[in-house]
């Protein structure tokens, strides 16, 4: 037996108990080879040069960022996490997503470039202060649609970064 509601169906076993899946949708994502991480090493960064950005080339699936993880030198930057306005083409370093279910075979459909060079940055969508240490921002709740990017920049020059963007894909 099944009950819908909202759009939501629950399952009803045989038991009369409700079948519950307690995974978050990052954990469901993973086990099926859709979570991913985009990562660069090392980076010379300039003031309003965009650092990472990773654009969803999928075209039924949504890419939901979960966390961008920075490591710099300076003293203090600025960071402008921001979606870039419009099409863009993509230029840069080309960077490969990296599936995190080891298990599967699978490429992100998404591009990806270190120092990307075309986009324009569009709405920022959070801008944090960062100190010299490693930092994990929280980006629950960025939803990328089809052709749809987020890019990172920092606002005021830094020295060198590390850079690591993590989302997972899911159906609409």
């Amino acid at each position: 037996m099944n009950i819908t509601f909202g759009g939501y169906t629950l399952e009803i076993g045989s038991d009369k108990r409700a079948k519950v899946d307690a995974k978050s949708d990052f954990e469901k994502a993973s086990d099926n080879g859709y979570a991913f991480t985009w990562s660069i090493e090392s980076y010379d960064t300039t003031a309003a040069d965009t650092i990472l950005a990773v654009r969803n080339d999928h075209s039924t699936m949504e890419l939901h960022i979960t966390a961008i993880e920075i490591r710099q030198d300076s003293a203090e930057v600025e960071v402008e996490i921001h979606s870039p306005i419009a099409t863009y083409t993509s230029a840069g370093t080309a960077v490969v997503g990296a599936c995190l279910n080891r298990t599967v075979n699978r490429t992100a459909e998404a591009t990806a470039h270190a120092n990307e060079t075309g986009n324009t940055q569009g709405t920022v969508v959070k801008r944090v202060s960062i100190k010299a240490e490693p930092i994990v921002i929280d980006m629950t709740g960025l939803t990328l649609g089809y052709d749809q990017a987020v890019g990172v920049d920092f606002a005021t020059g830094g020295d060198w970064c590390y850079m690591c963007i993590t989302g997972y894909f899911k159906f609409k």
